[in-house]
């Protein structure tokens, strides 16, 4: 017998996380945009990861951080996380409160997702997606997913939603986890939470406790970008080269590697509050998503061509150019 949820409505968006959290909230009555959700969790940054001895090569990323972040404390929003290693009590947890009428978030391995249809390569594994689960029917043996970009809801087997939870492949292993939102009495967003927000994103890209993070991971970034073809075998430098290329634009990151989601999260309440600093930091911020974009565009091109040396040194260019940006960007909301 089939069950869904009462009433819930998914909405498209660019970011899983940021997509089904503002979905369950609007179920709740509590209307948010996707990049207030986003930004209030105060999961936005930059990473560099070399890994010359292992593949992919190297990672590089917008997102520094999983979500619950800040956003449940800065919202009075509470969370309920539940975790299990055992198969049927993890799907048990969910479908009472599908049967309930709660939808619930999950944490699912992407490459388990059938509607996704992605490329059955080792390194295509990522447990830290997150979709809203809306229904399922047992007899059928499938389940209802809302998932970020995709119009209405997705169909999957049940069996394929239980490994997809179940992957326990790092970094961001699934390991059966499910949220549930509690929101009580509704929440009130002022411009100081959202200015404690920036402020805390601001203090880990401008003083990051490792110096892969942040601007320090930028410089250590344009340093490295020249050596690649010099010291990292050719083959595996073009796979990753296209790996990066799919992560900081087109893997949920809404364009310009999370840069044009912030972007846009920092120019909303500028103008709802009048703050200056939050409305230049968005429009530099901006600049800086296109730069993104062009250098992802330009990883793709060198993951193809015979001149990888002569493109990573445009690429470079661009890299410091995004530094000397967001080093602006982040000093001037390091002070909002």
């Amino acid at each position: 017998m089939g069950r869904m949820v009462k009433g819930f409505t998914h909405r498209t968006g660019v970011h899983c996380e940021s997509s089904a959290i503002r979905d369950v909230l609007a179920y709740q009555g509590f209307l948010l945009s996707e990049e207030i959700v986003f930004g209030l969790d105060s999961t936005f940054g930059f990473v560099y990861q070399p890994n010359f001895s292992g593949f992919p090569l190297f990672h590089i990323a917008g997102k520094v951080r999983i979500f619950p972040n800040t956003l449940p404390r800065l919202l009075g929003v509470k969370v309920n996380e539940k975790r299990t290693s055992d198969r049927l009590e993890a799907w048990l947890g969910v479908k009472r409160l599908v049967d309930r009428d709660i939808p619930v978030l999950l944490r699912v391995d992407i490459y388990y997702l059938d509607y996704l249809g992605v490329p059955r390569e080792p390194w295509n594994h990522f447990g830290a997606h997150m979709v809203v689960l809306a229904g399922y029917d047992e007899e059928k043996g499938v389940a209802y997913l809302a998932d970020t970009n995709l119009e209405g809801l997705q169909l999957i087997p049940l069996k394929s939603l239980e490994t997809a939870r179940a992957s326990t492949f790092g970094p961001f292993p699934a390991s059966n986890t499910w949220f549930e939102l509690e929101i009580g009495d509704k929440p009130k967003i002022s411009g100081d939470k959202l200015r404690e927000a920036i402020r805390t994103t601001a203090r880990e890209m401008t003083t990051p406790k490792r110096e892969n993070f942040g601007l320090k991971g930028l410089e250590m970034l344009a340093e490295d970008i020249e050596r690649w073809p010099k010291v990292l075998p050719r083959e595996k430098l073009g796979k990753t080269l296209f790996i990066a290329y799919v992560d900081m634009e087109k893997a949920g990151t809404g364009g310009g590697n999370f840069r044009k989601l912030y972007s846009r999260f920092l120019v909303e309440p500028g103008e709802k509050v009048g703050d200056k600093k939050m409305l230049e930091a968005g429009k530099k911020l901006g600049a800086s998503a296109e730069l993104w974009t062009e250098t992802a565009n330009l990883f793709l091109k060198a993951s193809r061509s015979t001149e990888i040396e002569n493109i990573l040194f445009t690429t470079k260019e661009n890299i410091l150019s995004i530094l000397e940006l967001e080093e602006r960007v982040f000093r001037l909301l390091a002070t909002v």
